[in-house]
């Protein structure tokens, strides 16, 4: 689930990695101590009913084995390796699916301010580098760029 909860969300994985339950309210997070400074996670209807229907003494929802303190980042790394090795994701790093949240949002017309707020990030400037554009993005964008300068110059 957490590997889940990293690609639906674009969250930092020490911002899952460390979440609690009392930061769970009405099917988002509201994470106080990000990397930027508070942050709200949105979460989609599925992970909400996952969450909702989840049981758990830890206060922490991705506890380590002792159950008081959040998984560490080293388990962490355990896990991603065995999930990018079942999927064939050699050499994906796991900081990659936040820069995947970052770029299908781009390629879905998300608009940047709004992802940059998504990402927690302090400046739209970094949220940019985080979307990385397939040719295909970049041919259409062009291609629509001409179109409007063909059309307002035959005016």
């Amino acid at each position: 689930m957490i590997i889940r909860l990293l690609i639906y969300t674009g969250c930092r994985s020490s911002e899952v990695r460390t979440l609690q339950w009392k930061e769970y309210r009405g099917g988002h997070w509201h994470l106080l101590d990000s990397k930027t400074g508070a942050k709200t996670v949105y979460l989609c209807s599925q992970v909400r009913a996952y969450l909702d229907a989840w049981q758990s003494e830890s206060p922490y929802l991705f506890p380590a084995p002792c159950n008081t303190q959040p998984i560490s980042t080293n388990q962490l790394g355990i896990f991603w390796r065995q999930a990018r090795q079942l999927a064939g994701l050699e050499g994906v790093r796991l900081h990659d699916l936040r820069h995947t949240y970052a770029s299908i949002a781009i390629q879905s017309k998300v608009n940047v301010i709004v992802l940059s707020r998504l990402l927690g990030h302090a400046e739209a400037e970094t949220t940019l580098k985080y979307a990385h554009l397939g040719r295909d993005d970049v041919c259409q964008a062009a291609s629509h760029v001409s179109g409007v300068l063909v059309k307002g110059m035959r005016s």
